[in-house]
């Protein structure tokens, strides 16, 4: 479904070329759940944004290919892209309130993507909305509809945008932090969405995020970033329980160990 093949992306910081991702390739077949980890700055979101076709400033050069079923999307102009994003491609960012419009009402956000790849009326559109937004767990979807970004908590309006991004059920889903501005709660929750949208729709999930043990949870496979540059990838279960890499065994080192009391069960 996905190749990544030797993709490099540079940028210029005060004049100078900035390398943020070398050389770096890796691919995904349809309905996987792949991990990318990394600290700030190891080039995991600037891999997420040039997947989605979102790297269009001219300062930023772009080699190597992203190829979608066999068609490189770095040579997509921009209709094609357009074509790409939404259908067979949907994203969701770590804060929703810089992605959704804060003067369009929710009910205008979730139809956009219907609005560019499909045609249908306006009351089709409207039964898609409602049926998506109570999908993510928006059960009032009527009054969700016809509310503005401000009138939701932060946990619903990553609900939205989640929404919005599988409206025209697209074959990949690229989620860039998508649960860090969440408590732990809304993050299980979100987690689960995502998990039980890849299950019954078979939609891939690429998973960026510093959060190793979200990525545990979540996917199958995970690929470990450090200054642009893949240093260890592989079955999930298998790098977080014998990882190779220095790099990767200091991220292991590094999560939250729970401490329970003498006597107390041990989690499943």
């Amino acid at each position: 479904m996905l190749k990544v093949k030797e993709l490099n992306i540079t940028f210029q910081d005060r004049g100078k070329p900035e390398t943020a991702v070398k050389d770096l390739s890796f691919d995904m077949k349809e309905g996987e759940r792949v991990g990318i980890v990394g600290e700030s700055g190891s080039g995991k979101t600037m891999t997420a944004l040039a997947i989605a076709g979102l790297l269009m400033r001219k300062d930023v050069k772009k080699k190597g290919e992203i190829l979608w079923e066999g068609k490189d999307i770095l040579s997509f102009n921009n209709k094609e892209l357009c074509q790409y994003r939404g259908k067979e491609m949907g994203m969701i960012f770590q804060e929703p309130m810089t992605s959704l419009n804060p003067v369009k009402k929710i009910g205008w956000q979730m139809e956009e993507s219907l609005r560019i790849h499909g045609k249908y009326t306006k009351k089709e559109r409207y039964e898609k909305a409602i049926a998506q937004l109570m999908e993510v767990g928006l059960l009032d979807a009527k009054k969700v509809y016809h509310q503005y970004p401000h009138e939701l908590s932060g946990g619903m309006r990553q609900r939205v945008m989640i929404g919005a991004a599988l409206i025209c059920n697209p074959k990949l889903m690229i989620a860039d932090e998508p649960t860090t501005a969440l408590d732990v709660t809304v993050q299980a929750q979100i987690l689960q969405l995502l998990e039980k949208r890849n299950i019954e729709k078979k939609t891939g999930i690429l998973f960026i995020s510093h959060d190793l043990d979200l990525v545990q949870k979540l996917c199958e496979r995970v690929i470990v970033m450090h200054k642009g540059m893949i240093v260890e990838k592989g079955l999930a279960r298998e790098v977080f329980t014998a990882p190779s890499h220095e790099y990767t065994k200091k991220l292991i080192a590094s999560i939250p160990k729970v401490e329970r009391k003498k006597g107390e069960e041990e989690l499943g």
